[in-house]
């Protein structure tokens, strides 16, 4: 169905008869509410994929500086159930002892610093390690 915007209404209902003008009101409300809605649609979709792309960067940032070889680094998005972001990060075989340190400490801080990023993003997250082959 097409959508009019408010001069493509007024330009129509200009040409009708004066009895169906006592709608006009109504039918712009109407009008004006599904376009509000389409925007705020729009505007959700556009907004989740720079949300996406920016945890991706910070997250490839933050392992890339850990590492001995950043250009192994991968950073991989992929959607889950009921809007979970999950990121899987590819480092070296020799680089995965960094990236997880003593105890799980430093992936766990990692893990921590995305889940903050992601909570002023309103996203929910998991970070995940691959290692190449």
């Amino acid at each position: 169905m097409d959508t009019f915007t408010y001069y493509q209404l007024r330009y129509i209902l200009g040409y009708m008869p004066r009895i169906e003008r006592k709608y006009e009101f109504q039918v712009m409300e109407i009008i004006n509410v599904k376009l509000e809605i389409e925007c705020l649609e729009i505007a959700k979709m556009y907004n989740s994929i720079e949300v996406k792309e920016s945890m991706k960067d910070t997250l490839h940032f933050i392992v890339t500086s850990i590492v001995d070889n950043p250009d192994a680094v991968q950073v991989e998005t992929q959607e889950g159930e009921g809007g979970l972001l999950n990121l899987i990060v590819t480092v070296a075989k020799d680089d995965m002892g960094k990236v997880i340190g003593k105890e799980g400490k430093v992936i766990r801080s990692i893990r921590n610093i995305m889940k903050i990023k992601a909570m002023k993003e309103n996203v929910r997250i998991n970070i995940s390690l691959a290692e190449t082959e």
